[in-house]
């Protein structure tokens, strides 16, 4: 998935804490959290935000 706008960070949050609640290993979604603010760090990069 290309991440290109904070409304793609905030729904891929939902989607994690959706999975969380349906039973994901905390570890697998542990993982997805890390991904996600990795992403949401480069798209911060790229609007000038930091």
């Amino acid at each position: 998935m290309t991440i290109k706008t904070r409304e793609d960070i905030e729904q891929l949050r939902n989607i994690v804490i959706r999975l969380k609640n349906l039973g994901a290993p905390e570890e697998t979604m542990k993982e997805t959290n890390d991904w996600i603010d990795q992403e949401e760090s480069k798209l911060k990069l790229e609007e000038g935000d930091e």
